[in-house]
């Protein structure tokens, strides 16, 4: 038997057994099946190599992942789909366009940021300041988790340049608002959520860090307090 043939009957036993999802075959590929890699140009079997299981927190590091390596804006199915071990036709099954992916890891990035931001503003409940609060906060960020917050805004922006994502993504904004006004009149927690998310922005954007000790009067002076001993 030809290796054509014997690939084509394999295709459509695998198309029986699976036919609930239908999108496990890859148009690009003039029709192959991709869950197990057998489309090539001459379609001879390549490889049988097993999928992971599907699971959406996979694929969202999978996705984070080929975004810190290759950028939001080059974030793919197929790259997301090595990324993970995941089949492509898994992967095409469960979301139905890219925007899904960058969806799910902008809420995934808005979520990282907002549980870091209120365990920090949590502290002034224990006696810290707002102002040494929020240097902490910029010096963890923009120091010791810049590869992050990079991947993080990197979604960010590309979600403002997106109509249908940049609801989601001027919502960040505004919750980040809304923390700061429960220590703050909600005007000043404005300005300050402004002058945050400009320094996130502009250390995602050119690599700036920010030592505690070197914007902490910064913020005493915004914020009105007392200055304190940082040494």
């Amino acid at each position: 038997m030809k290796p054509a043939s014997r690939c084509s009957i394999l295709i459509e036993v695998l198309a029986a057994l699976n036919r609930l999802d239908t999108r496990l075959f890859d148009p690009d590929c003039g029709g192959c099946y991709v869950g197990l890699e057998v489309c090539n140009p001459t379609h001879k079997v390549t490889s049988l190599k097993a999928s992971v299981p599907f699971s959406r927190i996979t694929v969202t590091a999978a996705t984070h992942a080929v975004a810190q390596r290759d950028g939001a804006a080059n974030v793919t199915f197929r790259a997301v789909a090595k990324e993970s071990g995941i089949g492509l036709g898994t992967l095409t099954y469960h979301y139905k366009s890219r925007k899904e992916l960058i969806r799910e890891a902008t809420i995934a990035a808005r979520e990282r940021y907002f549980n870091r931001f209120r365990a920090a503003l949590d502290d002034t409940e224990e006696g810290g300041t707002l102002s040494a609060v929020l240097a902490n906060v910029l010096e963890h960020i923009t120091c010791h988790s810049h590869a992050e917050m990079m991947v993080d805004y990197d979604f960010y922006l590309s979600g403002l340049d997106d109509s249908d994502l940049r609801p989601m993504c001027m919502e960040w904004s505004k919750d980040t608002q809304v923390m700061l006004s429960e220590y703050l009149p909600r005007m000043q927690a404005g300005l300050l959520m402004y002058v945050l998310e400009g320094m996130f922005l502009h250390s995602a954007k050119f690599g700036q860090q920010y030592r505690a000790t070197d914007v902490v009067h910064a913020f005493q002076t915004l914020l009105g307090e007392d200055p304190i001993d940082t040494m």
